[in-house]
């Protein structure tokens, strides 16, 4: 694990990209070790969790500052979104999602899903193998670049206008009051621009705590491959460990005190903790 650290970091903290080597034993020691960066069908987690490991290894002195967080979706058409597929996906993966998302460094991708994590690929090629960008195959979509400093510091967290951030943010402009411009990924290919990172640098003490996701009445946790979930329908908390819910008490009382903090400050999350609690559902210790 610690190979891992040192390799990810010489990655991100060198002024010059770092060579494929290095870059491969990152991904496959992260795979390999089960670190808890990889959960199937949680890219924006994905990413979040990438970038918090990379800072919290040398205590946040990890200059992320030209690093970009890309959401890519197709543009709205007349019955909503389409989906947005895959052509190089890892084996028994799936393939077309509502949007995806990947971390950009210098040019370079890193992407969970993609085929072969032994290949550091270039943003262009990327886009051109990923999802034949530029072919009659595959119709224009939004890449929407997020500097990374910023997603380290409000994902799961509260925006600086007090607004509770999850992929839906970053998606809606009008939600993001514009923050984040949407790009042609034709345009990308074309010109490989992203844009300058406006991102306000972290500080080394930043200490961002755990991360809330709120959607449908449902809040998640993530620590590693687990994730805690409040269900307001269900009226419980369950807990989700590789896709199977196990019974683990102690998480559920640490989610629940981390719930009822949280709702103080972020107000999606105290909506749904107050619907919880109409429902029947009970706090910490009861």
């Amino acid at each position: 694990m610690r190979a891992f650290s040192t390799l990810l970091l010489m990655f991100f903290a060198s002024q010059a990209v770092a060579n494929p080597a290095e870059v491969r034993s990152c991904i496959i020691n992260a795979l390999e070790n089960k670190l808890g960066l990889y959960v199937c069908r949680d890219c924006p987690g994905n990413v979040s969790a990438l970038l918090d490991h990379v800072r919290k290894t040398q205590d946040g002195s990890v200059d992320l500052t030209e690093a970009k967080v890309l959401f890519m979706r197709p543009p709205p058409g007349p019955f909503g979104y389409a989906a947005i597929k895959g052509h190089a996906t890892r084996p028994g993966n799936p393939d077309e999602w509502n949007f995806h998302v990947a971390l950009e460094y210098k040019g370079y991708i890193f992407d969970l899903d993609y085929r072969d994590q032994t290949k550091l690929i270039k943003t262009q090629d990327y886009l051109k193998e990923m999802f034949r960008v530029g072919t009659s195959t595959t119709k224009d979509f939004q890449i929407t670049p997020i500097p990374a400093v910023d997603y380290v510091r409000e994902y799961g967290h509260l925006s600086p206008d007090g607004k509770h951030v999850d992929h839906s943010y970053y998606l809606n402009s009008r939600e993001n009051g514009g923050r984040y411009k949407p790009r042609s990924a034709e345009k990308v290919l074309k010109d490989g621009d992203l844009g300058p990172n406006k991102g306000t640098p972290l500080t080394p003490e930043l200490n961002v705590g755990p991360r809330l996701t709120v959607e449908r009445g449902v809040v998640d946790w993530r620590e590693g491959e687990t994730y805690a979930r409040l269900s307001v329908d269900r009226r419980a908390v369950m807990i989700v460990r590789n896709g199977n819910e196990v019974r683990d008490p102690a998480r559920v009382e640490k989610f629940l005190v981390i719930l009822e903090e949280r709702a103080k400050v972020d107000p999606e999350v105290r909506e749904a903790w107050e619907a919880y609690l109409r429902a029947g559902g009970k706090r910490a210790g009861e």
